[in-house]
This record gives structure tokens, C-alpha cells and sequence, in this order.
């Protein structure tokens, strides 16, 4: 889980504060597309399976991950420019 607990019952729902998301916005807009592809890499290697039913093997599935990863980046510094919190829904 990514953040704090809103409440027991609701275990899967977290924030991250203001300042913590200014922290991860620093932290994952360092990250280079060719860092994450040589991490997808070795974990094709390794054969582990983190990110849910990617064929690290399929170039397609790379590049659809790295979209994704890439609006993660945009959002989070955004977030962060604006000074906002961010909830996050794990289902």
C-alpha cells in the first residue's frame, strides 16, 4: 500500500500529504525510460512477475507499461506543483 490508511474499514483507500507527494514527484521524475526498461529486463530475467500479466519478453507490453508509467510521472508533478494531496484506490 502506497501512503496512509483513511480508516480500518477502508484499508485499500490511502493518501499521500502535500509534501510527500512533491517527494515522490522528485523522486520518480529521475527515473529514464531506459533505467525502467533495464529493471523490466531483469525481472524477464528473473522471471518475476511485479507488474501483472506483462510479457517482459513483448515489446508491446514494454511500451504500453511505459505509458502508463509516463502519465504516473505527469500526474504526480502536477500534483505536486498544485501543492495537492492524492488518494489512491487499490482493487
Amino acid at each position: 500500500m502506497v501512503g496512509h490508511s483513511i480508516n480500518e474499514i477502508w484499508e485499500d483507500l490511502t493518501y499521500v500529504e502535500p509534501h510527500e507527494v512533491k517527494e515522490i514527484a522528485t523522486a520518480i521524475s529521475n527515473i529514464s525510460e531506459t533505467k525502467i526498461r533495464a529493471r523490466i529486463a531483469g525481472l524477464a530475467s528473473e522471471d518475476i512477475d511485479i507488474y501483472g500479466g506483462i510479457d517482459y519478453s513483448d515489446d508491446d507490453d514494454i511500451v504500453e507499461t511505459l505509458s502508463y508509467i509516463s502519465k504516473l510521472k505527469e500526474f504526480y508533478i502536477e500534483a505536486a506543483m498544485n501543492g495537492n494531496a492524492v488518494l489512491h484506490l487499490i482493487s
